[in-house]
């Protein structure tokens, strides 16, 4: 831990330069805290100049010291938020059947219906295209109003788990596609960065 000190000292004006750096002292010393947030900014730096693969790999490093460090009693907000990362990760290095099983974690922790049989997967389509299109035929034109603390996040997932869905699962991609258009239809468009691309490709599906 003094080496690591040591290093922020060092660094102090530009830590993004030191951030691996840190993570690898903290995680010798046993300082698993510091060697988590570290590893966490390290991933986010990474994401941020497209260095995927390196990304991942921080990613999942910083949940598995999430793990070791809370056990079955961490802060759901913080797992989803890891999964969400290592979910995108995977998906900008192509692994996209294995970046849908995290997105749909993610959206798990957030509290966000999965369905686990094929019965339920058309039961959860069935109510997402009925309540769509009654919005859309019965003059319900109004903009969503709803602005939770997660729901940019959950939106964010839900389109990017549909782009995974895309050229591996045509169906899921449909229906997952529909339940983020019926999503977007509760909340400000103009607060969601992904509302026009989501709305643009239901579009699609009914021209």
């Amino acid at each position: 831990a003094d080496c690591a000190r040591v290093i922020e000292r060092r660094f102090a004006g530009h830590l993004h330069d030191a951030y691996g750096m840190l993570a690898y002292h903290y995680l010798r010393a046993d300082s698993l805290e510091k060697a988590e947030e570290f590893t966490l900014k390290a991933g986010e730096l990474a994401a941020r100049t497209a260095a995927s693969h390196e990304a991942l790999r921080y990613f999942r490093e910083a949940y598995r010291i999430y793990q070791v460090v809370h056990g079955t009693a961490g802060d759901d907000e913080k797992r989803a938020m890891l999964e969400k990362n290592i979910a995108q990760a995977l998906f900008n290095t192509g692994s996209l059947s294995e970046s849908v099983e995290h997105f749909d974690a993610a959206l798990a922790l957030y509290g966000q219906w999965l369905p686990k049989s094929r019965a339920a997967l058309w039961l959860k389509f069935g109510l997402d295209i009925t309540g769509l299109l009654v919005r859309l035929y019965a003059g319900k034109h109004r903009a969503g109003t709803r602005d939770r603390p997660h729901d940019q996040a959950i939106l964010e997932i839900l389109y990017n788990r549909a782009r995974a869905e895309n050229p591996t699962d045509p169906e899921r991609y449909v229906f997952d596609t529909i339940a983020a258009s019926r999503y977007v239809q509760r909340l400000d468009p103009y607060k969601c960065n992904e509302a026009c691309e989501i709305t643009a490709t239901t579009g699609a599906f009914f021209t």
